[in-house]
């Protein structure tokens, strides 16, 4: 009987496999190195917080009390800054997130003063006045309201800041009057404090970045 043929046998040793190891090893480095690639240009949309304050000075000695202040949002919120330091090409979107009060300065007099049915309104030149928002009774030595308190923003505040921001955002000038109205306890004693409403503005821009894709 014809014997069968031996099989053939493959080796990793020092002989026959080592060039079989050598080309495991520059395979991957020849297809790094010849594989295709090309460069394509992708947009970033960082977000950019803007904080506005208007300030309030609370005082005299009758129990309603009413005051306005006029932010130009020209000057406050600088476009062309804000692109050059966070390296944007272009303002995508511009508009306001929330809103805050805080008090700036307590009433040393009166040491429980308390301000009840503050309504924070603004408008824009010669347009009526909108609701910001409204919180209930505060009292202003509480320790508690130095620093910056959410408020529940009304959708008709935010609509007037909206439209005064896509103002600004195509080049035209642009001012808020923010108003405050409220009443101030105890009676007996002027009021003198002063505090403030925050509105927190978010500013989304576009940066391009050019990356290594693979085909």
């Amino acid at each position: 009987m014809k014997a069968m043929p031996e099989a053939k046998r493959f080796r990793f040793g020092r002989s026959a496999g080592l060039p079989f190891l050598k080309l495991l090893y520059v395979l991957p480095l020849l297809l790094g190195i010849t594989g295709s690639r090309c460069l394509t240009d992708r947009d970033l949309e960082p977000v950019i917080g803007v904080d506005v304050v208007a300030g309030f000075v609370a005082h005299g000695s009758e129990n309603v009390y009413n005051g306005q202040t006029t932010v130009d949002l020209s000057s406050n919120i600088d476009l062309p800054k804000i692109m050059s330091d966070h390296q944007i090409s272009r303002i995508k979107s511009i508009s306001i997130e929330d809103a805050f009060f805080r008090i700036i300065k307590g009433d040393a007099a009166a040491p429980d003063r308390a301000v009840s049915q503050n309504v924070f309104t603004v408008r824009e030149p010669g347009g009526p006045d909108k609701s910001l928002f409204t919180i209930g009774s505060v009292a202003v030595n509480d320790p508690a309201f130095v620093n910056w308190t959410p408020a529940p923003m009304s959708s008709a505040g935010a609509k007037v800041i909206n439209v005064a921001l896509r103002k600004l955002l195509i080049g035209q000038h642009s001012e808020l009057t923010f108003t405050v109205s409220g009443q101030s306890t105890p009676p007996g004693i002027p009021t003198d404090f002063e505090w403030a409403a925050l509105v927190r503005i978010q500013v989304v821009g576009v940066r391009k970045i050019t990356v290594f894709e693979p085909f």
